[in-house]
């Protein structure tokens, strides 16, 4: 599953996510399912001169991400899992995992940066992922797609 974090504008990001997502759908090979959540738009209110803002909230992705791990739980497609999140919501789910289904193991790998105690003491294990490991997981600099396109790494993507 991807999720990729909106920053700035979002018609920018929007046409980012759309090229990344694009990229990852012509690399990926049939194991890989691309989950999307949803953005919803929030308005708040300054208290001091009312100025409205809007910005967007993600929805959905750790619904998404829970369903499945339960799911691959039950159809037996792992013996260890790693959920790579430091999202407290997520803890239950991982918590009932290691306790219906004992043989299996799920380890909690935090961003770099992210630290949650809730998912890592229900989980098996835990570890830190470094800012070198992420960036060892990066696409290469150019991509070719389908009918021989070549993508080029967004700077974006490296930030």
């Amino acid at each position: 599953m991807y999720k990729v974090q909106l920053r700035g504008s979002w018609d920018e990001q929007r046409s980012c996510q759309e090229v990344y997502l694009t990229v990852i759908e012509a690399v990926a090979d049939s194991s890989l399912d691309i989950v999307e959540g949803h953005y919803a738009a929030r308005t708040r209110t300054c208290c001091d001169c009312h100025h409205e803002q809007s910005y967007y909230v993600e929805k959905a992705t750790d619904v998404n991400l829970v369903v499945a791990l339960m799911d691959d739980a039950y159809d037996d497609l792992f013996d260890i899992a790693f959920v790579v999140s430091a999202d407290g919501d997520l803890a239950p789910a991982i918590s009932a995992v290691q306790q219906q289904f004992t043989n299996k193991r799920v380890i909690v790998a935090m961003p770099p940066g992210r630290n949650n105690r809730a998912p890592r003491q229900v989980a098996y294990g835990y570890t830190r992922l470094s800012r070198e490991t992420l960036d060892a997981c990066q696409l290469p600099d150019d991509v070719v797609i389908p009918k021989e396109t070549t993508v080029h790494r967004l700077k974006a993507w490296t930030d």
